[in-house]
């Protein structure tokens, strides 16, 4: 369909569906792993891919989102990181979904970024950076539907902490349950 258009607007359009529908499919995944994360039940698929596709498909999924609130949305990926990667592609891809889109919700000047370094010939570091109001209450972050206040002058919001319930256990099985890694 692509193809057979030429206004470029349009393009972007059909290009942010694509990428809501994507991030759809990953959130309503992260949904469903919770059962197999509480039963301790998860099956990991690691694979060999290409990180720079990851990051790629990464940033078209926030792009419209952080250009409607006005605010800067970048991937940094330091020198020295490398191109493939082994892990759980999928479960990656949730892990930063959750922590960006959390991220996105709750800034409302500035940026956000994703940070990937090189952390020691194993692992690979990602960090999200942003300028938004943060999480006061940092005792119940991992806490399964504990419900989060975030609280400023243009928003009063709550969560339930899901989202980042099931990123950190995604992290924790990713590193075979160990504890030095983590969100």
């Amino acid at each position: 369909m692509r193809d057979y258009l030429n206004d470029s607007e349009v393009i972007d359009y059909l290009d942010n569906c694509q990428s809501c529908a994507k991030l759809l499919l990953y959130l309503v995944n992260s949904i469903l792993d919770l059962s197999s994360i509480r039963h301790k039940e998860l099956e990991l698929n690691k694979t060999n891919f290409d990180l720079d596709d990851l990051l790629h498909e990464i940033r078209s999924i926030y792009k419209f989102q952080a250009q409607q609130k006005e605010i800067d949305f970048q991937i940094i990926k330091e020198p020295g990181v490398y191109k493939r990667i082994t892990t759980d592609k999928l479960r990656l891809i949730q892990i930063l979904i959750n922590l960006i889109s959390n991220a996105i919700k709750f800034t409302f000047d500035g940026s956000v970024e994703l940070h990937v370094r090189l952390e020691g010939p194993d692992y690979i570091m990602f960090k999200v950076i942003d300028t938004g109001i943060g999480i006061k209450n940092k005792e119940n972050l991992f806490k399964m539907f504990g419900k989060l206040e975030r609280k400023s002058q243009k928003l009063t919001k709550h969560g339930v902490g899901l989202g980042l319930t099931i990123s950190n256990n995604l992290v924790l099985a990713l590193n075979d349950g160990d504890p030095e890694y983590h969100i």
